[in-house]
């Protein structure tokens, strides 16, 4: 009978001693970087892994031992096994020292979740706290060229009747980008209320809670990063030298005044440089002066240029994107009203989310039969009247109807009151709520 294979002496080497060279290295860098608690807990697993140096030497002669008088497929079989032992340990370690010293990421994930994880709709006010996740409907996105994007509030005639080109939702152009470069520069353009804020947040918190599968089977794995660009213009144009890496460092640590995020010494630029980041910038038509407009788009330009394997995406409207356009080759899509089972689709899903707030988080049949009855009765109303079908394929128009009905349990008949409503949100409220103030 052959003797069976003894463990090579490189890999007993590697097994002893690696823990002890990982978890010592690690305390050594923590404590230069004066992070004393993780410091604490590395040494303690420093201690352990020398204990494990200094015994394992004597452990795996006496398995070889053992396993020779096994003999065979059973000595092969306990050489397998402490090989798989030595594995699962290593991976251990390895996943125990990032847990301990770079968890930034899963802090910045929980966060980033806080921010985007309720529907927001700056100008109409929600009398509850909804899900975003539970009432997002995607919008179709349609490749054109700019001249062809349409500037208006709403098109002409119903959404299922107007001639439509193809169109995909954001899932698709996101598992292209690996592949085609083309794609990984994309500008968004729509109309006022036509989602683009929405479909960046749902993106943002769909990566940061790990669900990217469902915007598409093949979407990449990315880090996201939401950019408000009303919110930092002013930082750019007063440092216009800023990268994006710094920008994203100064952004993080204000994301939260209480334990503020620490993330390692040039995370984003690493990241960014790996094409590792999908960078939302949203609303360039938001930076009101054309002139601040078009210096941000350069420094867009800009990172593009320094971080030509990070995926960027821009939203705007058409007219502020028109006069600020990116020098850098971009994918441009419009954003497509609702088509009628979109519009059904929104209405069931608020609907539910609204009963099961108010319920208390219960999901019952008492709660879908509640639901069910006010999205048939909201319908109605809709397809009764012709106005009302034009004006719920924008999605921030048929969230301000959802919102009337749920509080009036009815939808003003008179055009004049309705009209009425929907300026005060589109040309009121709405800029207010974003803090936004028309220059020109």
């Amino acid at each position: 009978m052959a003797k069976p294979k003894s463990i090579p002496k490189f890999q007993q080497v590697l097994v002893q001693w690696t823990p002890f060279g990982v978890t010592a290295g690690l305390t050594i860098h923590l404590f230069v970087n004066s992070e004393m608690t993780q410091a604490v807990i590395t040494a303690f697993l420093t201690g352990l892994s020398s204990l494990w140096a200094a015994y394992s030497t004597g452990f795996m002669a006496e398995a070889e031992q053992e396993a020779e008088k096994l003999g065979g497929q059973s000595a092969q079989w306990m050489i397998q096994l402490i090989y798989r032992l030595a594995g699962i340990g290593q991976e251990w370690l390895i996943q125990l020292w990032w847990a301990v010293t770079f968890n930034f990421k899963g802090k910045y994930y929980k966060r980033l979740d806080i921010l985007c994880r309720d529907f927001e709709t700056k100008g109409i006010t929600l009398d509850k706290v909804l899900s975003l996740e539970n009432i997002f409907v995607s919008v179709h996105l349609s490749p054109k060229s700019l001249v062809n994007v349409s500037p208006n509030l709403l098109k002409r005639g119903s959404a299922d009747n107007l001639e439509r080109g193809s169109e995909d939702e954001v899932g698709h152009y996101l598992s292209l980008m690996r592949k085609y470069p083309e794609f990984r520069r994309l500008a968004i353009l729509g109309a006022p209320g036509s989602g683009k804020t929405t479909l960046m947040r749902h993106l943002a918190l769909m990566y940061a809670a790990r669900k990217a599968h469902r915007l598409h089977p093949q979407a990449p794995q990315f880090l996201p990063v939401l950019l408000y660009l009303r919110d930092i213009y002013e930082e750019i144009l007063t440092k216009p030298e800023i990268t994006l890496a710094e920008l994203l460092t100064e952004w993080v640590q204000s994301l939260q005044r209480v334990d503020p995020l620490k993330l390692p010494k040039g995370w984003f630029a690493q990241q960014l440089r790996h094409g590792k980041c999908l960078v939302l910038l949203d609303g360039l038509d938001e930076v009101a002066n054309t002139a601040h407009r078009q210096a941000i788009s350069q420094w867009v330009d800009q990172q593009i240029y320094n971080y030509p394997d990070s995926p960027f995406i821009l939203t705007s409207r058409r007219l502020g994107y028109e006069e600020a356009q990116l020098k850098q080759a971009v994918q441009v899509l419009e954003v497509q009203p609702l088509n009628s089972k979109q519009i059904q689709q929104f209405v069931s899903n608020w609907y539910m989310e609204v009963e099961r707030s108010r319920r208390g988080g219960q999901d019952d049949l008492a709660t879908k039969d509640a639901a069910h009855r006010q999205v048939e009765d909201l319908l109605r109303q809709v397809n009764q009247q012709e106005v009302l079908k034009d004006l719920a394929s924008n999605p921030l128009l048929l969230t301000l109807i959802a919102t009337t009905h749920q509080q009036n349990q009815s939808i003003p008949l008179r055009r004049v009151e309705l009209y009425q409503a929907i300026c005060e949100v589109m040309l009121g409220k709405r800029q207010e709520a974003k803090g936004i103030h028309l220059i020109d």
